[in-house]
């Protein structure tokens, strides 16, 4: 199935084959998924996005491009894309998510799916986004591995992922075994050595970018702080000038998430994975 063609071919959750990690996900993301999108789109949630691929993706030309919003949600990521003239498809494991990406996004390929296992042919995408790598382990590496499939060579992956190089990651995996709404063993923040370590034989790295302090808590991730979007819509504007001022001595260590650029070699090294 082509990018154009998946949205008058849309895949069913019937016709899904998926784990039961994915099936719970799926479940759970259905459960709340009007919920992620009030505060995930809201306005100051989507300008620290955009400056975050703003920073990460600069001077990348997208105009025309055909890119993939994997695991995309309500299509916060699109929102960006569209702005910068790719041709988008939107994929997610979560029906729910896609009829609000649906929404958002009318006219807008949009297919139901896991990436672990797509049905997209080889070398599909000139580019692809996510920020939704921490929600695979321990199956990191398969999807990856669909993702370097349906990449054209050469062509570019932006993941914006939480850093488990950061010292506060230990208050996170200690905030994931109290909080019900997560899965502790299925989801981790991404260790960056790790991952270009393991996928050195199918990506280069073009760049990898430290940052997130207190707007990316309270404002990107004000959903798991159950803080009302009335409330954040009050603090926002101080929360992202308090950490642009707090982003000039922040170190990796400190950093909350990472986001990297890589780009697909021309051809797979034969030693890998």
């Amino acid at each position: 199935m082509s990018a154009d063609q998946s949205a008058s071919t849309p895949i069913t959750p019937d016709t899904i084959s998926i784990s039961t990690e994915e099936s719970r996900q799926r479940s759970y993301y259905d459960s709340i998924a009007q919920l992620y999108d009030s505060h995930y789109a809201n306005r100051h949630a989507l300008a620290y996005r955009y400056s975050v691929y703003d920073l990460g993706l600069r001077g990348l030309g997208f105009a025309g491009k055909s890119a993939l919003d994997a695991m995309c949600g309500g299509g916060e990521g699109t929102g960006y894309l569209l702005r910068r003239g790719a041709r988008v498809t939107g994929l997610d494991i979560s029906p729910k998510c896609c009829e609000v990406y649906a929404q958002r996004h009318p006219g807008v390929p949009v297919v139901c799916s896991s990436v672990i296992k797509t049905d997209f042919p080889d070398s599909t995408f000139d580019f692809i986004l996510t920020d939704s790598l921490h929600h695979l382990p321990p199956r990191l590496d398969e999807g990856v591995a669909e993702i370097h499939r349906i990449l054209k060579p050469g062509g570019y992956f932006c993941c914006w992922e939480p850093s488990a190089d950061s010292l506060v990651n230990i208050l996170r995996k200690a905030w994931y075994r109290l909080d019900p709404r997560f899965f502790q063993e299925n989801e981790q923040a991404i260790h960056l050595p790790s991952l270009m370590k393991s996928q050195a034989g199918r990506f280069e790295l073009v760049h990898a970018i430290y940052g997130g302090n207190l707007a990316y808590l309270l404002v990107n991730c004000s959903m798991a702080f159950r803080i009302p979007t009335r409330i954040v819509n009050i603090y926002a504007p101080t929360m992202m000038f308090l950490e642009r001022l707090l982003g000039r001595f922040q170190s990796s260590a400190l950093s909350l998430w990472v986001l990297c650029l890589m780009r697909k070699k021309a051809s797979q090294d034969r030693t890998c994975c």
